[in-house]
């Protein structure tokens, strides 16, 4: 099960927050592009995100997650989520 949620944030600190509170609520998020964000149903509280401006670092920055063997790891323009 999915849900599409509709958001736009001006503050990237209140953006994480609220998609920590959708993890906690047992929501883990899937996929975002500009103001969409998916999530799936999971196990409550399973996931930390973070989101971090990154500018033109972003291909060196997903590669570094992947070494240090991130689940999952979502790009849209300058920003990373971490599963």
């Amino acid at each position: 099960m999915n849900i599409t949620s509709m958001r736009f944030f001006s503050d990237d600190q209140k953006e994480e927050a609220w998609i920590n509170e959708m993890s906690a609520q047992g929501w883990h998020l899937k996929k975002f592009f500009t103001i969409f964000f998916t999530f799936d149903k999971g196990e409550p509280g399973k996931y930390i995100y973070r989101n971090e401006y990154v500018g033109g670092k972003s291909l060196m920055l997903v590669a570094i997650y992947k070494v240090l063997k991130r689940r999952k790891v979502t790009k849209n323009n300058l920003m990373l989520f971490e599963e």
